[in-house]
């Protein structure tokens, strides 16, 4: 969203695509004071149990590593067959040139080669969803620190602008704030994207969060 200007003392925020392409038909203004404020409270009720929400990283990169090993063996599983089903090709072509009937072959044949194929395609589907991402120890820790400095951070302000160290704490932990504001509607909901939700695919550990009000 981009600045549009000041209302009521307050800067007002509207659509970026709205404004300077047209290429977005939702020309709704909303206040960034409120929208801060939204924001800030939604994490401040996350927060009040910062150990459950490093305890769900944790949890989450567990349930990863299991899902690899299954999927590790899974494959090892499909390229046996994969070899497999090539070696008994090889025989029943050998056979056919030796001499076999191969009206007698060819449904054989045709059965292996669609058996490889979707063995192929199951190879394929199970590289796909290989790439897991889990998060190094380390990464866990400092996110969990992140998380309780916050907590304690946001017990003592009120105000996005009054500590240094909460906004540059924010800004490692909250990757986007979408703002979903309907055109001629009362009231907002944000939603915080956190960092570590884009690094590991997962559903961001903090909440969607609405708000009633004017309409600007």
């Amino acid at each position: 969203m981009a600045s549009v200007g000041t209302t009521k003392g307050t800067v007002r925020l509207q659509c970026s695509a709205h404004r300077e392409s047209g290429a977005c038909g939702n020309g709704r203004k909303v206040s960034r004071d409120m929208v801060e404020a939204t924001v800030f409270a939604g994490l401040a009720e996350e927060l009040i149990h910062p150990a459950a929400i490093a305890e769900y990283v944790k949890t989450y990169n567990a349930e990863r590593r299991r899902l690899a090993k299954g999927n590790g063996e899974r494959m090892a599983k499909l390229s046996r067959r994969e070899a497999e089903i090539g070696r008994e090709l090889e025989r029943a072509i050998d056979t056919v040139t030796q001499g076999a009937d191969i009206r007698a072959m060819v449904p054989r044949i045709n059965a292996l080669q669609a058996e490889r194929d979707q063995v192929a395609a199951q190879l394929a589907q199970a590289a796909g969803s290989a790439d897991v991402v889990t998060l190094h120890p380390a990464s866990i820790e400092r996110y969990a620190a992140d998380i309780a400095r916050l907590a304690d951070l946001t017990a003592s302000q009120t105000e996005f602008s009054e500590s240094a160290e909460l906004t540059a704490t924010l800004r490692r932990l909250v990757q986007s704030v979408i703002v979903h504001a309907e055109p001629n509607a009362q009231g907002f909901s944000v939603e915080i994207k956190g960092r570590l939700a884009e690094l590991s695919g997962a559903s961001a550990a903090f909440p969607s969060r609405s708000r009633g009000g004017e309409r600007w």
